[in-house]
Formats: C-alpha cells, sequence, structure tokens
C-alpha cells in the first residue's frame, strides 16, 4: 500500500508541473542555468556587480572631469568659427526671441510681436529689429 501511495503521489506532483506522467522533464535552458548559478553564489555575484559599479564610476568620474568647457572643445572647428565670426563682427549681442504655440499666419500674433519689436527697438543701444513679419525673407 505504501509503494501505491507513492507512485501517485509522484504522478499528481509530475501532472501539476505540467508533465505527463511518464516522459522526461525538459532539459534547463541556458538562462535557467545561469539563474541557477546566480542564486548558488549570489554574494560572489553582489560582490561582482559591486566592483562593476566601482570601476564604472571610476572611469567615468574620469571622463567627465576632463570636460572644461560648456560650449565644447575650444579647439573644436565649430567653436573656431564662431570665435572668428564673433571677433570679425562690429556689432554687438544679438537677441533672439522663438514664439511657439499659436499659428504664425494669427493677426493678433502678428500685432503681438510686432508690438514687442518696436518696444524692444526703443531700448538704448538696439541698432536693428527683425521680425518674421518685417523681413522680406
Amino acid at each position: 500500500m505504501n509503494h501505491t501511495g507513492a507512485s501517485s503521489r509522484s504522478s499528481i506532483a509530475t501532472a501539476r508541473k505540467g508533465v505527463e506522467p511518464g516522459t522526461a522533464q525538459p532539459s534547463a535552458g541556458r538562462l535557467a542555468a545561469l539563474g541557477a548559478l546566480c542564486a548558488r553564489r549570489r554574494r560572489l555575484v553582489l560582490l561582482g556587480w559591486l566592483a562593476l559599479f566601482i570601476i564604472g564610476t571610476t572611469i567615468g568620474g574620469q571622463v567627465f572631469s576632463r570636460l572644461k568647457d560648456s560650449n565644447g572643445s575650444s579647439h573644436a572647428e565649430s567653436v573656431v568659427g564662431f570665435h572668428l565670426v564673433d571677433n570679425a563682427s562690429n556689432q554687438g549681442r544679438s537677441m533672439v526671441a522663438l514664439i511657439d504655440g499659436p499659428r504664425v499666419g494669427d493677426p493678433a500674433v502678428g500685432r503681438a510681436v510686432t508690438a514687442a519689436a518696436a518696444r524692444v527697438s526703443g531700448i538704448a543701444g538696439i541698432t536693428d529689429v527683425v521680425t518674421a513679419y518685417t523681413s522680406p525673407d
């Protein structure tokens, strides 16, 4: 009686796992093996990840500490070109205002931009004000 009871229990347990009684269980895949290894050696895996994190932040910190210019490298072609044009210009700084949201063709937007341009042109030192409504382009 003991032998029969044990056999029926293993059949029930096997059926619960989704495997037909009398058939072999599918072999564990590579990811399952990796998961089992990580579970068995969890402290070693944790130490490995911690070491990788420390090495990454050390190397990353050295990379970011070498960044000096917020506008890019002073030897970059675009930065050199910007400085050449800026030094050759006889004008001061420029200002760009971007209006995002309302439609450009809306008459109310045109009136508001024109009024803002008139206020800006009234400031001392402003030599020229160009808007999308006054520019021939």
